[in-house]
């Protein structure tokens, strides 16, 4: 009895041992897949990584791109801003220069000559007749004080529609604000905005935000064309437009079309950038516009 005993509870032991050495086999096949799914996610981080190191290198050069073709953008733009206030103010100063000199070529008229009466001992002296008011036509003073009320006028109306101005497209957010900002995906880097970059669809149309004069009109390497309208102090800027039947000079009314939004190929975004300045000061659109 004591023997079965022994063997009965060495039989149990026999079958706990066994139970538990499959267990850790198990155990040991679970840790080695786990270990080779860690494996296999060490590899695919180091692969991401890589990708990523490459990816940055391949921003930091697109971006590269960008600032040279953004640099030329603002260029272009100051430069055709700063021609048209000049000319504007050389046009000013000539047209004021002009009515000043026809102002002054008018002839007075000259006073007539009385013969003098001699005063009376016992009357009082005879006053003197006053001189003819020269009649002087106003013509050229008005028209100059009126020219320069309606342009100021004009620009006095566009500052009224501050916060007023429709979007130059229908459909549209606001993708990268005014003024600077850090970069959305390098790190320590910050880029300046002139203006707003309005997210909108492809080929969306563009209109003009209020009424005014082609100042005009470029093409760059990378935002495609730039369109400048002038309205009396103000001037609106559209870029990346895919096309446009614009030249400079043509006279804009209010909601034309004025081109189509340009789609970058590379993100596949369409977007169209929008400033806005006051001669030569640059505004933030984002507060003009509703």
């Amino acid at each position: 009895e004591a023997i079965t005993f022994t063997q009965s509870m060495l039989s149990k032991k026999v079958a706990s041992i066994e139970e538990q050495k499959q267990e850790k086999e198990n155990l040991l096949i679970q840790m080695q897949g786990l270990k080779g799914t860690l494996t296999n996610e060490l590899t695919d981080k180091n692969d991401l990584l890589k990708s990523l190191e490459k990816n940055e290198e391949k921003l930091r050069s697109d971006l590269k791109d960008k600032q040279a073709a953004k640099a030329a953008l603002d260029n272009s733009i100051e430069q055709i801003i700063s021609t048209d206030v000049r000319k504007r103010e050389v046009e000013e100063a000539t047209r004021k220069r002009t009515a000043a000199e026809k102002a002054a070529a008018i002839p007075k008229p000259k006073e007539e000559k009385k013969p003098a009466i001699p005063p009376s001992p016992t009357t009082a002296p005879i006053a003197k007749p006053e001189a003819p008011v020269a009649n002087i036509p106003k013509k050229t003073a008005t028209t100059t004080s009126t020219d320069a009320r309606d342009e100021d006028a004009y620009s006095q109306s566009f500052r009224k529609q501050r916060g007023k101005l429709p979007w130059p497209v229908e459909n549209g957010f606001v993708a990268r604000s005014f003024g600077r900002q850090k970069h959305p995906t390098l790190k320590n880097i910050e880029v300046t905005n002139n203006g707003i970059d309005i997210r909108s669809t492809d080929d969306a149309p563009v209109q003009a935000i209020f009424e005014g004069k082609v100042a005009g009109v470029q093409y760059i390497p990378g935002h495609d064309y730039t369109v400048i309208i002038q309205h009396g102090n103000y001037y609106t800027v559209y870029s990346n437009l895919s096309q446009t039947n614009l030249s400079k000079g043509d006279n804009v009314a209010a909601g034309a079309n004025i081109g189509r939004v340009s789609t970058n190929p590379i993100s596949g975004a369409a977007e169209l950038h929008f400033e806005l300045w006051r001669e030569k000061e640059r505004l933030n659109p984002a507060v003009w516009i509703k």
